[in-house]
């Protein structure tokens, strides 16, 4: 499969799938953080939308640091485990990227300058600031 995604021509035509078929973006819980984002000017982009693809399969992470290799993804409970956190992690890692993921417990349980404190505190840390 790794080869196949090499061939510039079936990885333009798989990104347009993948991108098509994603449900309307941006969901309910990354338009929170991107409020968030705005309020704090925290140097976060949306990329959600299929703007950006990391690694070979690709993966299309919800949010990029401007100035840094990091990467933040929002995770619904229902439809994420732990399991899959960690493999995400693992798979932004292996390309140079630093991942923090957002639990929906955590956006509804947390107050926006607390997951604003959480965002600012992870995008300092990959700087080294």
């Amino acid at each position: 499969m790794k080869k196949l995604w090499e061939q510039r021509d079936f990885k333009k035509v798989m990104l347009q799938k993948l991108t098509e078929g994603r449900e309307i973006r941006p969901t309910t819980l990354e338009r929170r953080v991107i409020e968030i984002i705005k309020k704090y000017n925290i140097p976060l982009e949306y990329t959600g939308d299929g703007s950006l693809w990391i690694g070979n399969p690709p993966m299309n992470p919800d949010f990029v640091y401007k100035d840094r290799k990091a990467v933040v993804e929002v995770f619904g409970d229902y439809w994420h485990t732990p399991d899959e956190e960690k493999k995400r992690m693992e798979f932004f890692q292996k390309y140079g990227y630093l991942c923090l993921v957002l639990w929906e417990h955590e956006l509804k349980s947390q107050s926006d300058e607390q997951i604003a404190k959480r965002l600012e505190e992870f995008g300092c840390e990959r700087s080294g600031f």
